[in-house]
């Protein structure tokens, strides 16, 4: 949904995915957990430091927004 609206204002899709850092249960999703991501997860995956500290991520990042979801599966 989210990247849906960012290609609505102009963005291309892969600007999108670069501009969302999503965590998961074992953390920020980064390149170095490439092999053991989901397919639809791999194209968020950040060249940063592993960290399962949210506010960590929030200093180094500075998002405008955080949007909390999860899902039972």
């Amino acid at each position: 949904m989210c990247i849906r609206q960012m290609v609505e204002e102009g963005m291309s899709e892969a600007e999108a995915c670069e501009k969302i850092f999503m965590f998961d249960i074992d953390g920020l999703i980064t390149k170095t957990r490439l092999p053991t991501l989901l397919p639809r997860h791999k194209r968020f995956a950040k060249d940063l430091p592993d960290t399962k500290d949210l506010y960590e991520v929030v200093k180094m990042v500075r998002p405008h927004a955080l949007i909390g979801m999860f899902s039972s599966l």
